[in-house]
Formats: C-alpha cells, sequence, structure tokens
C-alpha cells in the first residue's frame, strides 16, 4: 500500500495523515528565537535563511511550564501538559520533600506519536542527546521489532539490538562518544540521524538536542554562534534528503542571574502574602516535614531554565 493510500493515524484522539516522505522534526533545545534573530542579522546561517523564505517559519507559544521535558512530551503526544501529565522536569514528593525527574513512561499519559504509527507499520527513530527522554519517548514503541531506532547519545556505546535498535553506535557513526558537557552532544545526534535516514529512510525522525550551549553562551557570543553554523550544516544535509524537515524549540532562555551576578529569585511567599488576609504560617513543629514556601521557592527557582552567571 502507498503512504498517499494509507488510512490517517489517530493519536490521542486526533488524526494524522500518513507522510508522503521521511518527516524529521528536530527540537534544538533552548532555541531561543533570539539566537536566530542575531545570527540572521549578520549574515550566518544560509540553510536557515532559506528554510524561512521558501517554507514557514513562526515564534509559537511552548507547552507550560516551558521546561524540556513537558515540551517535549507535547510534540510526542501532540497534546498539553495537563493532559499528557508531564508537569515539570521533576515533581515534588510530599512523603520525603525530594524532587523526583518525571521522565518515566510510566508518568506519560497516553500514546506517543512515534508508538502509534510504528503499530500502523511505519519505521521511526528517536534519538536523544541525553538519556532522560529517551524511555519516555520510546514509551509504547516496541524497538526489537520493525526496524525502529530509540538511543541517546550519552549512552550510545551501551546500545544494544534488543533496547535500542542498533549496537556499536560510535564504531558506526565513525565519532566518538562526546562529554555530557559539550555541543558535540547535540551534533552527535543530528549526524546519528542523518546516517539512519540515508541507510534506512525511517518513516518519522524525531531528534532531541540539549541546551547546553543557550545555557553557557549568549547571542552575543562567538562559541554561540559555532554552534548554530553546524546545525545550519547539518540541517542543510537532512534537507537535501528528499524530507519533511519541521525546526522547533521547547523553550527559550532567560537569565538567572541580574546584572550583579546575584540569583535572580522571586519569592513566591513575598508575592502571595500581601494578596492573602491570612499570611500562610510558616510550620515550626518538628511533627510537619513542609519545607517553607522560601525553601520550596528556592527549589523551584533552581529548576527554571536559563542562563546563570558564570
Amino acid at each position: 500500500m502507498s503512504t498517499s493510500t494509507r488510512p490517517p493515524v489517530t493519536v490521542n484522539d486526533i488524526r494524522y495523515r500518513w507522510p508522503l516522505r521521511p518527516v524529521v522534526v528536530v527540537c534544538i533545545d533552548g532555541g531561543d528565537p533570539r539566537y536566530l534573530q542575531r545570527f540572521l542579522a549578520d549574515g550566518h546561517l544560509p540553510h536557515f535563511r532559506r528554510f524561512i523564505a521558501e517554507g514557514f517559519a513562526g515564534v509559537a507559544d511552548g507547552s507550560m511550564p516551558s521546561f524540556t521535558c513537558p515540551n517535549n512530551m507535547s510534540m510526542i503526544t501532540g497534546t498539553p501538559t495537563a493532559k499528557h501529565g508531564i508537569s515539570g522536569n521533576f515533581y515534588l514528593d510530599t512523603t520525603t520533600w525530594q524532587p523526583v525527574v518525571m521522565t518515566g513512561p510510566e508518568l506519560l499519559r497516553g500514546d506517543t506519536i512515534l508508538a502509534r504509527f510504528a503499530a500502523a507499520g511505519a519505521r521511526v527513530v528517536s534519538i536523544t542527546a541525553k538519556d532522560k527522554l529517551r524511555r519516555q519517548l520510546a514509551k509504547g514503541l516496541d524497538v526489537g521489532r520493525g526496524g525502529h531506532v530509540s538511543f541517546s547519545t550519552e549512552h550510545a556505546d551501551r546500545c544494544t539490538l534488543a533496547d535500542n535498535g542498533i549496537e556499536n553506535v560510535p564504531e558506526w557513526l565513525g565519532l566518538p562518544k562526546p562529554g555530557m558537557y559539550s555541543m558535540e552532544l547535540s551534533l552527535f545526534v543530528l549526524e546519528a540521524g542523518l546516517k539512519l535516514l540515508r541507510e534506512r529512510r525511517p518513516d518519522l525522525l524525531f531528534l532531541s538536542l540539549t541546551d547546553w550551549v543557550q545555557h553557557k553562551w549568549s547571542p552575543e557570543e562567538a562559541d554561540a554562534l559555532r554552534f548554530y553554523e553546524q546545525l545550519d550544516r547539518v540541517f542543510g544535509l537532512l534537507a537535501a534528503e528528499d524530507i519533511t524537515l519541521a525546526l522547533t524549540a521547547d523553550h527559550g532562555m532567560s537569565d538567572k542571574s541580574n546584572a550583579a551576578g546575584e540569583p535572580n529569585v522571586i519569592w513566591l511567599q513575598d508575592t502571595l502574602d500581601p494578596r492573602s488576609s491570612a499570611p500562610a504560617r510558616r510550620s515550626s513543629s518538628a511533627r510537619s516535614p513542609t519545607p517553607s514556601s522560601r525553601t520550596t521557592a528556592r527549589w523551584a527557582a533552581s529548576c527554571a531554565c536559563g542562563r546563570a552567571a558564570a
């Protein structure tokens, strides 16, 4: 059956038509529009410029909260945070008052687009920079069958056919596994996606990068430009493979420090107390493990996306 005659695939009550050519979606983690605006204005990024001129480009509102996990899950399920249930990078366990990372597949409500298309006969690929997203993105995906691939750069040297659909990834790609804190962690994802596209031509590819560069460098810094020039290069190679290419981001970036280098924190209790006729009291009871509002706010602020002062 040709792709043009295949029936639509329904995922979480949304109907998706079968792709006429491979669809490659790249999540540029931390891809704040200011980076593109700056580099395009300076005459860089020729492929980005062509995509904007010949395709569609715009600034969209992401899911809230504006963190990596909620927005990646919104992309892969086609649903908002309130429906898929991943409401942050972490949730607060009220029995221990410790943050717990929200990356377990069991926490994700509903199906992923990848899994539903795979069940309908599509071949799918999911590659992430960090392993924290990999298992959740692969929920319901039988990687051991159908030629599907799911792995992270972080664990590229541990891949097996049974768990990831591929093995010996650094040797296969001809690149060493990068360090966790490097721009190469993201570039490895793109190079692997490009090679899989050429060798296996899957129907759907989801490639999720890391925002290490944007956390470290502002749009005005040379290393940020160097990273985006590398992205632009690989995106040009991907687009030359007769695909539908979608480039998006999970959140923007904002400084977590003020001009003096001090943490830019808004204390929730200081904001809420003036609006309440009965300000909350902080318990001093030894029986209650409930943290003060300032402690909770401090933990929440530490999870926010942005650049900290060096």
